[in-house]
């Protein structure tokens, strides 16, 4: 918001663009497309974890907002 985005090209790590995506889609950014890297190594295991477990705090968050609505 603060830059006045309209549109957006992700290009990070395959595990971060869902969670990247709504956020973009939280602040009014519309993702025209996206890009990652086509490998995957052990430590992203790791990685892939987290990101549950911040896509699961996001739905949380996007519930609790419902409710007090």
């Amino acid at each position: 918001r603060q830059h006045k985005l309209t549109s957006a090209v992700i290009a990070t790590q395959f595990f971060h663009i869902t969670r990247l995506r709504i956020l973009l889609k939280q602040q009014g950014v519309n993702v025209v497309g996206h890009v990652h890297g086509h490998y995957f190594e052990l430590r992203d295991a790791y990685s892939l974890a987290r990101e549950v477990v911040a896509l699961s705090v996001i739905l949380l968050q996007n519930l609790d907002g419902i409710a007090n609505e």
